[in-house]
């Protein structure tokens, strides 16, 4: 959620950050970057990736992620 209103911040006309001129643009940016993070951590859940450490990935870290895509599908539904 912090990197969703530091991406709206920059989407502000008086700021004009990276060039960036459209919310849309950087809420889809979010949505495709949950989604790569939710397929990784379910892969480490299921072991089919191994975690850094060796120890076991716990399972409310899979299903974080899911949060803010389930947000950016309601939105881009919505709109």
């Amino acid at each position: 959620m912090l990197a969703i209103v530091l991406m709206l911040i920059a989407t502000l006309p008086s700021l004009q950050i990276g060039g960036f001129s459209s919310a849309k643009e950087l809420i889809a940016l979010v949505g495709v970057y949950t989604g790569m993070l939710f397929i990784w951590n379910m892969g480490q859940h299921l072991k089919i990736w191994s975690t850094p450490d060796g120890r076991d990935y716990y399972k409310k870290n899979t299903y974080r992620p899911l949060i803010p895509l389930i947000v950016v599908l309601i939105y881009f539904y919505s709109a």
